[in-house]
C-alpha cells in the first residue's frame, strides 16, 4: 500500500485554549487545485463513515504511558473537556 501524504491535520483550541472548537486541515503540496481538496475532504469524509476504516485507523495508533485516558466528549455541542 502507498500512502501520498496531502496535508496535515490540527485541532483548533479557543482563545482561552480550554476547548477544541474545530478542525484544520492544512493542504500540501499534493493537492494542487481546489476540485483536489474537495476531492480530499470528500472521500476522508465517505472513509469517516466507515466503522471498519474507523476502527483500522484507531487500532493504528501506537498508545504510550503518557498518553491521556480521562478526556470525554460532550454529545451536545461536540466539544472534548476534562473528566470531572
Amino acid at each position: 500500500m502507498e500512502k501520498v501524504k496531502v496535508g496535515d491535520l490540527f485541532l483548533v483550541k479557543s482563545e482561552d485554549g480550554k476547548q477544541f472548537i474545530g478542525v484544520d486541515l492544512d493542504f500540501t503540496s499534493e493537492v494542487s487545485n481546489r476540485q483536489g481538496g474537495v476531492f480530499v475532504l470528500d472521500f476522508l469524509r465517505q472513509c469517516m463513515n466507515s466503522a471498519g476504516w474507523t476502527t483500522r485507523t484507531v487500532m493504528d495508533i501506537k498508545e504510550t504511558t503518557n498518553a491521556p485516558i480521562e478526556k470525554r466528549g460532550d454529545s451536545e455541542d461536540d466539544q472534548v473537556t476534562e473528566a470531572n
